[in-house]
């Protein structure tokens, strides 16, 4: 299951992503395991994206991770992956139908 943490704008880059770098890397860059981010469109949150292998992570990164049912209706942006993150996990950039 994909997780997601909403966060006030402009988020809590350093707490989240900048930790999950970190576990990231010394999990030696699981290709199934990624991090993506969005601005809502009235800019007031921004949304954290964990794939579903990175998903027990949450509990090391700031903020509250719940079950993202819809994470595949956006576009988002990738913050840390190994790959091309939008072809490995079906997921659409920001901007792109």
């Amino acid at each position: 299951m994909w997780k997601q943490c909403i966060t006030p704008y402009p988020g809590d880059f350093e707490g989240i992503q900048d930790r999950f770098e970190l576990l990231f890397t010394a999990l030696g860059g699981p290709k199934e395991m990624a991090l993506f981010s969005r601005t809502t469109d009235d800019r007031k949150h921004e949304i954290f994206l964990l794939s579903p292998a990175a998903a027990h992570l949450g509990e090391h990164l700031n903020g509250d991770w719940t079950d993202a049912t819809d994470a595949l209706d956006h576009g988002w942006t990738v913050l840390v992956a190994n790959g091309d993150a939008y072809e490995m996990f079906c997921i659409r950039s920001v901007g792109r139908a």
